[in-house]
């Protein structure tokens, strides 16, 4: 019984570890083309100031809790918006 426990606590730490390494490699990869794909076109731009405000946790954690949205993409779009590592840690934990 203890197994199953053990089992659960590493699966979902390595499950919190990958998604912040998701995180930082599209934050420092891929930020700078959002940036400049948001001047061009403006729909970009207000997701972005969407996530960048205080709504960004509850936003972000609403996409977490839906089904449509896969876990591993979200990792990559948390990255590449103007969330906070904090907000997005939040709603990932």
């Amino acid at each position: 019984m203890l197994g199953i426990f053990v089992a659960f606590a590493v699966c979902y730490v390595g499950c919190l570890v990958g998604a912040a390494v998701c995180f930082a490699r599209s934050r420092y990869l891929m930020r700078r083309l959002i940036e400049r794909f948001s001047v061009k076109y403006p729909i970009v731009r207000s997701v972005d100031r969407a996530f960048e405000s205080e709504m960004g946790f509850r936003l972000f954690l609403l996409l977490r809790l839906s089904p449509a949205m896969p876990f591993n993409a979200l990792n990559y779009i948390g990255g590449i918006t103007a969330i906070s590592f904090r907000n997005y840690w939040w709603a990932t934990w």
